[in-house]
């Protein structure tokens, strides 16, 4: 009687400690689901510093040459509307005169 007790009280144990290892199991899935979900967001945020270098230092050529178009746009233009400001006032001074 105490020896079938006793396999009793051990087979409850085991059945209760089987149980446990299967929740752990399940928590330890889920927390590998979830590190390799933020492992992803991570990945996917972060910027090397030499890329950021990379890409930083292609903006500014980049950068520097629309300042250095822009600027020749803005001589161009100043050359036709000084030209056109030169043949405007040639016209009214010879008017004049």
């Amino acid at each position: 009687m105490e020896t079938q007790k006793q396999d009793n009280n051990l087979g409850t144990r085991m059945t209760i400690m089987e149980e446990q290892i299967k929740s752990i199991d399940e928590k330890l899935d889920n927390l590998d689901k979830k590190l390799d979900k933020m492992s992803s967001d991570i990945c996917k945020t972060y910027v090397r510093k030499d890329n950021y270098n990379k890409d930083i230092k292609a903006l500014t050529k980049e950068t520097e040459a629309q300042a250095k178009r822009i600027d020749a746009i803005n001589k161009i233009v100043w050359v036709v509307v000084s030209t056109i400001l030169i043949f405007v006032t040639e016209q009214v001074l010879s008017l004049v005169l």
